[in-house]
Formats: C-alpha cells, sequence, structure tokens
C-alpha cells in the first residue's frame, strides 16, 4: 500500500496453485480496503485496514452473484535465499 492507499500485491489460490496480482484501494472515511484480481471485477476482496498488520485475520469475499463469505488471510514469509 502507498501513502495514497493504493493496494497493490499478490494473491496465491493454495487449491489451484496459482498466483495472480491483485490491485485495490483504501476508503479512508471507514478505514476499510477492497481489492480485486488485477483487470477482473470480481470477485471483490475487503476487510480492515488494520487487519493487513496481523499474520492472520478474516475478509470477506464478495461475488458477481451476490454471494459474500468469509476467508481467512494469512502473510506468508517470503522463502530464504541463500548467497
Amino acid at each position: 500500500m502507498n501513502k495514497q492507499g493504493i493496494i497493490a500485491g499478490t494473491f496465491c489460490n493454495t487449491t489451484t496453485d496459482k498466483t495472480q496480482p491483485i490491485e485495490g484501494m483504501v476508503d479512508q472515511e471507514n478505514q476499510r480496503v477492497a481489492w480485486g484480481i488485477e483487470g477482473k471485477k470480481w470477485p471483490i476482496m475487503e476487510t480492515g485496514l488494520a487487519n493487513l498488520t496481523k499474520d492472520s485475520s478474516g475478509a470477506l469475499i464478495h461475488f458477481e452473484n451476490g454471494e459474500t463469505q468469509q476467508w481467512l488471510m494469512v502473510r506468508v514469509e517470503e522463502p530464504k535465499t541463500e548467497n
């Protein structure tokens, strides 16, 4: 997240073993963060800003058909590289 509240990163679906870039934004008024897969309208993932600092936290996933699911976000450490 940059100073303007723009979100960028990577989403890794462990079920499909697929990794995709994400983009989104922080709503400064209510401190909610929403993002999705770059270039796609759905699904949209949403959580509180403070949850992004935690190692694990809940998030809501909103789908195009109106369904909403609660998912668990987990911080994954980058693998250590050998020198």
